[in-house]
């Protein structure tokens, strides 16, 4: 018990979705800029001009996600205000998702 306990201690907390607000698609649309870039996956928003979650290796230094990203700002900002979904699939495994995902998730897509 004393394992899990310490476990626990260093597991960052993430929002649940029910905490999380909820975004209509005329406001996700808005955020389609280079300077404003929202992304939708899987029915949850990304703020990908966040601080950028990348570290070691996998980070050019840059200190917003949408510049930091391994792939280039262009396919991101492309898929800005739009579903991302399809897309992120095609170049990422799911654990990118899980790993770096909830530093830029902001809200869901309201049903």
């Amino acid at each position: 018990m004393n394992r899990l306990a310490n476990i626990a201690a260093h597991v960052q907390p993430t929002q649940c979705a029910a905490e999380l607000p909820e975004y209509d698609w005329d406001e996700i649309k808005k955020h389609s800029t280079k300077k404003d870039t929202w992304i939708v996956i899987d029915g949850k928003v990304y703020d990908c001009n966040k601080d950028s979650p990348l570290k070691g290796s996998h980070s050019s230094g840059e200190e917003k996600f949408l510049a930091d990203h391994p792939g280039g700002k262009k396919i991101i900002v492309m898929q800005g205000g739009k579903d991302a979904s399809e897309t992120f699939k095609e170049f990422h495994s799911k654990t990118i998702l899980t790993k770096y995902g909830p530093d830029l998730c902001i809200g869901t897509v309201k049903a």
